[in-house]
């Protein structure tokens, strides 16, 4: 009777709730004492049913696999009508596609007749562990549902987080990936980036440019002002209103400093930035406003030398004398844009 033992995993004298219920030693005995008619028939009567189970799992997952896309098409078409970012979108959908699954795989394990209750706890405890062992990809998961929700940043969006800055290319579940300026790739953890701060410069329709310019002391202010006035107002970029800012910032050692704030819109930020440091530059030259940099006039004043002391016959009973300098510098800053006194 060993070919019972091969047979035994297929022939089901008697029904088994469970699969941590079976005993084989039992299904065996009971086999060997069983007719070979009530075995046959016991065995078609399996088969039978079993096969019958398995067209209703098949038909289960094909009419679920057909109702998830109807349900999928349906969500889509009623987010794309209130304009939800499409980083959501694909978030909800997923989300509904795994819970349809789900639910789809606990009926096809109650129509095998596997007893769900030890199966619950099996995946609680193995969902415990996974938990445990991922909790900082858990608190990414929580951080992109709440960047989901609060939308501090959207997709194409130039932002700066973490140290890194660029814009965003795509907000996943885990991560938001940022394209920086010098087209790199950089992944952003998203429970890191939610708690800490974000600056993002694209959801204002204007920004302020701000420059500081320096010119000698001796040079008109006045007619650097007008010369700055009339560069600002030459550039269409800049906004009239709010009004260009000019006004005499500090007084530095060798220069006085000119602080100057536009307004433009923010995608012409740099263009401003670049072109106006540019157009400065070349009409201080033209019109004499030299951008002096830091300079010192040093005077140095001869002292005449002293004769060194007589060797003495016991050096041990003389105090010795140290001579720090036999040469004195005076050092004075002089705020000049102009050359030194003297050398």
């Amino acid at each position: 009777m060993n070919w019972l033992h091969h047979l035994m995993p297929l022939l089901q004298a008697a029904p088994v709730d469970s699969l941590f219920d079976f005993d084989l030693g039992e299904t065996v005995d009971k086999i060997t004492h069983t007719p070979f008619q009530t075995l046959l028939e016991n065995t078609g009567a399996w088969m039978w049913q079993f096969t019958l189970k398995l067209i209703g799992c098949f038909a289960l997952i094909w009419l679920g696999k057909r109702t998830i896309g109807t349900l999928a098409r349906f969500l889509r078409r009623t987010i794309d009508r209130r304009k939800v970012d499409r980083t959501v979108t694909h978030f909800l959908l997923n989300l509904l596609k795994v819970f349809c699954w789900l639910v789809i795989l606990w009926i096809l394990v109650a129509i095998l007749g596997i007893n769900t209750s030890s199966i619950v706890a099996i995946f609680a405890s193995a969902g415990l562990a996974f938990g445990l062992a991922l909790s900082g990809t858990l608190q990414n998961f929580a951080g992109g549902i709440m960047i989901l929700l609060f939308k501090p940043f959207r997709t194409g969006d130039y932002i700066a987080s973490q140290g890194e800055e660029g814009t965003v290319d795509e907000i996943t579940i885990i991560n938001t990936i940022l394209i920086t300026p010098d087209n790199r790739t950089v992944y952003l953890p998203n429970g890191a980036t939610f708690t800490g701060i974000v600056r993002n410069t694209s959801q204002q329709s204007t920004r302020r440019v701000e420059w500081l310019f320096n010119i000698g002391y001796g040079h008109d202010y006045d007619e650097a002002k007008k010369l700055l006035e009339r560069l600002i107002t030459a550039d269409s970029r800049t906004l009239k209103a709010p009004a260009p800012f000019i006004a005499l910032n500090r007084l530095n050692q060798s220069s006085v400093e000119i602080v100057v704030r536009v307004w433009a819109k923010a995608d012409d930020y740099w263009g401003v930035f670049y072109d106006l440091n540019e157009v400065v530059y070349r009409n201080f030259q033209i019109h004499g406003l030299d951008q002096p940099s830091p300079q010192m006039d040093v005077y140095l004043h001869p002292v005449p030398e002293q004769a060194p002391p007589s060797p003495a016959s016991d050096t041990a009973d003389v105090p010795t004398e140290f001579i720090h300098s036999t040469h004195h510098c005076d050092a004075a800053s002089k705020p000049s844009g102009g050359e030194s006194g003297g050398k």
